[in-house]
C-alpha cells in the first residue's frame, strides 16, 4: 500500500482519516463485503471535500498550461506560415526551372539559332583564311622592299614565293599566322576567365591581363605596319619617285601603316571575340544543360514534397494542440463555475487507504485467516466494479 500513500501526499489530504473511516465502516457493516460500495461512496464524498483545495491548484495549473499552449500555438502557426511560404517559393522555383528547360528544348530545335551558328562559323572560317594570308603576306613583306601595298598585305602567291626562298621565309609565312591565331585563342581564354569568375577582384585582374595582352598584340601589329610602310616608302625612293629619305615621323602620314593596323589588329581581335562567342555558345551543350535541369527539377520536387509533408505534420499538430486548448479551457470554465477536479490517482490512493482500514478490522473480526481472505476478495471485486462505474465519469478532462 506504499504506492497509495505516495499518491495522496502533498495536497493536505489526511490519510489517517480515510484509514479510520475504512475501519469504522467495516465495523458498522459487520464486515459485509456485499455493501462495500456504500462505504466507497462515502469515501468519494469525503474526497470531494478534500478535492476542493486540489481544484484551486488545478485551476492555477490549467491557466498556466493554457497560456503556455497558446504561446506554443502562436509559434507553431508562425512556423507553419514559413513552411507554406517555402512551398510557394519552391513551386515557383520548379515552374521557373521547367520553363528554362523548355526554352532550351525549343532552342535546340530553333532554326534561327542554327542559322546564327552557321553564320558565326562562316565568319570564323572567312576571318581565319583572311588572317592567315594577311599575316603570311605581312611577315614575308617585312623581309623585302615592295612598292605595292596590296601584295605586301594580301599576296595570294606568298606561299609559293616563300617556298622559292626557302628557310626563314617558309618559317615566317607559316608560323607567324599560326602565332596570330594563337593570340585569338588566348583572347577567347581571357574572356572565358572574365565571364566565369564571380569574385569582382579576380574578374578585374583577368580584365587587366586581357587589356595588357591586347596592347602587346597591338604593338606587334604597329611594328609590322611600320616596317611595311618603311619598305614601301624606300622602294619608291629607290625608283626615284620620292627624294626625301625615310624617317620615323613619316609613319604617321603613311596610309599603309594604318591599313595594316586596321586589317590586322582589328580583324584578329574580331576573330578572337567571335571565336569566344562561337565556342561558348550554349547550344553545343544543350543536352547536358537539359539533363542538369532534370536533376535540379528532381531535387526541387523532392524538397517541395518534404516541405508539404512538414506542413501536413505541423497542421496536424496544430489541430491537436487546439483540441487540447479547448478541452483545458472547458475544464477551467467548469472548475471556475463550481466544478470539482478529482485527481484520479489520489482518489485511487485514498480508496486503497480506506481498504487498508477495512482490512485492519476484518482480519481480527473473523479470527480466521481463510474467511478473512474470502471477505477481502469479495470486497476487492466489488471495489473494482464500483471504480469502473464511478471513476471514469468524475472529470471533464481526459
Amino acid at each position: 500500500m506504499g504506492d497509495f500513500n505516495n499518491n495522496i501526499n502533498g495536497d493536505a489530504i489526511d490519510k489517517n482519516k480515510y484509514k479510520n473511516f475504512g475501519f469504522q465502516y467495516a465495523r458498522d457493516s459487520e464486515a459485509n463485503p456485499e455493501i462495500i460500495s456504500n462505504g466507497l461512496a462515502t469515501v468519494l464524498a469525503i474526497f470531494r471535500e478534500d478535492s476542493k483545495f486540489i481544484t484551486k491548484q488545478r485551476i492555477e495549473k490549467l491557466k498556466a498550461d493554457i497560456e503556455t499552449l497558446k504561446n506554443q500555438k502562436a509559434d507553431d502557426t508562425a512556423a507553419l506560415k514559413n513552411e507554406q511560404l517555402k512551398i510557394n517559393a519552391k513551386e515557383e522555383e520548379v515552374k521557373s526551372l521547367k520553363k528554362q528547360q523548355d526554352d532550351l528544348k525549343d532552342r535546340k530545335s530553333d532554326t534561327a539559332e542554327s542559322i546564327n551558328i552557321g553564320l558565326q562559323l562562316f565568319g570564323l572560317v572567312v576571318l581565319l583564311l583572311f588572317l592567315y594570308v594577311f599575316y603570311a603576306s605581312v611577315g614575308f613583306s617585312v623581309l623585302q622592299e615592295t612598292a605595292h601595298i596590296s601584295s605586301a598585305i594580301l599576296n595570294p602567291n606568298v606561299f609559293v614565293e616563300a617556298a622559292r626562298q626557302g628557310g626563314a621565309a617558309i618559317a615566317i609565312v607559316y608560323l607567324i599566322p599560326a602565332l596570330i591565331l594563337v593570340f585569338g585563342l588566348l583572347i577567347h581564354w581571357f574572356l572565358g576567365k572574365i565571364t566565369q569568375e564571380k569574385e569582382k577582384k579576380k574578374k578585374t585582374q583577368w580584365l587587366i591581363f586581357l587589356v595588357a595582352f591586347v596592347l602587346v598584340a597591338f604593338c606587334f601589329d604597329a611594328i609590322a605596319g611600320y616596317k611595311i610602310s618603311q619598305n614601301a616608302y624606300n622602294a619608291l625612293v629607290d625608283k626615284g619617285l620620292i627624294k626625301e629619305l625615310w624617317h620615323f615621323s613619316l609613319v604617321f602620314k603613311e596610309t599603309n601603316f594604318y591599313l595594316v593596323l586596321i586589317l590586322g589588329f582589328v580583324a584578329y581581335l574580331a576573330w578572337g571575340i567571335l571565336l569566344h562567342a562561337f565556342i561558348s555558345n550554349p547550344i553545343f551543350n544543350l543536352n547536358d544543360q537539359i539533363k542538369r535541369f532534370d536533376e535540379k527539377i528532381a531535387q526541387a520536387n523532392k524538397e517541395l514534397l518534404e516541405a508539404k509533408q512538414q506542413v501536413n505534420i505541423k497542421e496536424s499538430n496544430l489541430s491537436k494542440l487546439q483540441d487540447t486548448i479547448v478541452k483545458k479551457e472547458q475544464s477551467l470554465h467548469s472548475y471556475e463555475n463550481g466544478g470539482i477536479y478529482y485527481d484520479i490517482e489520489k482518489f485511487r490512493g485514498v480508496i486503497g487507504i480506506s481498504m487498508e482500514g477495512y482490512a485492519s478490522y476484518v482480519i481480527p473480526f473473523c479470527n480466521d485467516e481463510e474467511k478473512a481472505r474470502q471477505i477481502m476478495n469479495i470486497a476487492k471485486q466489488e471495489q473494482i466494479k464500483w471504480e469502473n462505474n464511478v471513476i471514469q465519469s468524475l472529470n471533464t478532462e481526459d
